[in-house]
C-alpha cells in the first residue's frame, strides 16, 4: 500500500526523544479529541501510537553507520490522518536491509493470525517475560494488530547498499467502534 493520501492531523518529523514522544502523545490526543474522535477510537489511536512511537525511540536510539550523522540516522517521521473511513498512524526511519528482513518476518506472521490466535500469542508473550535487547517483550506488533483489527502495512525503500527506509501504516476504522 501506499501511504495513504489523507489529511493529516499531527505530523512529526525530526529526531526522536522522550520529550517529543510526549509532546507527540499529547497533540495526538488532544487533536483527536477536537475533531470529535469517540472515547473508545481515541483511545485506540493513542495506544497505537504509544507503541509505534516507542518503537521509532528505541530502535533510532543507537543507529549509526560510518561517515553519516548521527543526526542524519536517526531522523524519524510520524503521522496521523484521516480520510472518510480510516485513521492512519504512519512511522517512518532508517534502518539496515538486513534488519527488514526480521521485521517483515515478524510482520507477517503477525497479519496471518486470527483474533483469537493474536489473542492466544498476546497472552503467551506476556507471560514469556523474556525482554529483547531493546527492553521489549515483542508485544508491539501483536498490540496494534489487535487494536487496530486489520492486517499492519508496511514497505521498504532501499537508499544504497547499507540503509532503506522503513514504513510502517496502521489503521483504525472510523466508522466501526469495536472493543
Amino acid at each position: 500500500m501506499l501511504i495513504p493520501t489523507a489529511q493529516e492531523i499531527v505530523h512529526f518529523s525530526g529526531l526522536i526523544d522522550s520529550l517529543n514522544v510526549v509532546e507527540i502523545l499529547n497533540d495526538v490526543e488532544s487533536k483527536a479529541q477536537a475533531v470529535g474522535i469517540g472515547n473508545s477510537t481515541r483511545k485506540k489511536i493513542f495506544n497505537i501510537a504509544v507503541e509505534a512511537l516507542q518503537n521509532l525511540y528505541h530502535h533510532t536510539s543507537d543507529f549509526t553507520v560510518e561517515g553519516k550523522s548521527d543526526d542524519e540516522m536517526r531522523k524519524v517521521q510520524f503521522s496521523f490522518r484521516e480520510d472518510e473511513s480510516y485513521y492512519y498512524l504512519i512511522t517512518s526511519n532508517l534502518l539496515f536491509p538486513e534488519h527488514f528482513k526480521i521485521i517483515e518476518e515478524k510482520l507477517n506472521f503477525v497479519n496471518k493470525l486470527s483474533v483469537e490466535e493474536l489473542k492466544e500469542l498476546y497472552r503467551k508473550v506476556l507471560t514469556n517475560n523474556q525482554l529483547s535487547n531493546k527492553g521489549g517483550a515483542g508485544l508491539g506488533f501483536i498490540d496494534m494488530r489487535r487494536k487496530s483489527g486489520y492486517e499492519l502495512e508496511f514497505f521498504y525503500d532501499p537508499i544504497d547498499q547499507e540503509l532503506a527506509k522503513f514504513t510502517f501504516i496502521v489503521k483504525i476504522n472510523k466508522n466501526k467502534e469495536k472493543e
